[in-house]
């Protein structure tokens, strides 16, 4: 049997409280752009046939011959080398939240959460906080980093389905939820979901 993926945080917001408003960013591509691409390798050799960016690879059919080498995007180096989207919706969106709940939290009564909801690995995830620490983001909580890569693999699905089913039980715990993100399929997952807002980067 393949396990689920364990998301602590929400076991403990199931119990305890319904937040005004939750926004969920995908990583690469809305809020950050960073060096990492996806090596694509030949089964035998091992050799790099290609090399795809993540926009490409999310539309990319590997065929038996191949092998998928995601190394680049578990590199904490290239990580930390990103730089924000400024110029996109996602990333002003995230400081403008981060803003409010700072300010919400110094009377005492925060009630938003920031979520960031990507595809890539545990890896990672330190990496992530420390990025949008350097660049001041301080309200996301390293619980909220939810890297779903590895259970996307072992269960077998695709990112889109995944992202689906991590928000809807987001907004079973929200009045309201943003969501975020570049891809149109995690975009059209999302969209079936009752009371959640798209915005495609």
């Amino acid at each position: 049997m393949v396990s689920k993926m364990k998301l602590p945080t929400f076991s403990k917001y199931f119990k305890s409280k319904v937040l005004t408003k939750s926004y969920v960013f995908d990583f690469d591509d809305t809020l950050f752009k960073s060096n990492a691409e996806v090596m694509i390798r030949d089964v035998k050799t091992n050799k790099i046939i290609k090399r795809l960016p993540p926009h490409k690879y999310n539309k990319y059919v590997k065929n038996p011959k191949e092998l998928i080498d995601l190394t680049e995007f578990e590199s904490e180096s290239i990580l930390m080398k990103a730089v924000p989207l400024i110029e996109k919706i996602a990333f002003p969106a995230l400081k403008k939240a981060d803003n409010e709940i700072q300010v919400s939290k110094l009377s005492g009564n925060p009630s938003d959460t920031i979520y960031i909801l990507t595809a890539r690995g545990t890896e990672v995830k330190d990496a992530i906080y420390k990025l949008l620490k350097k660049y001041r983001i301080e309200t996301v909580s390293l619980d909220n980093i939810l890297t779903i890569g590895q259970a996307v693999r072992e269960r077998k699905t695709t990112t889109a389905l995944m992202k689906h089913e991590i928000v809807s039980k987001i907004k079973r715990i929200s009045n309201s939820v943003e969501f975020y993100d570049d891809n149109q399929e995690n975009i059209n997952a999302i969209k079936t979901i009752k009371g959640v807002i798209t915005r495609k980067v």
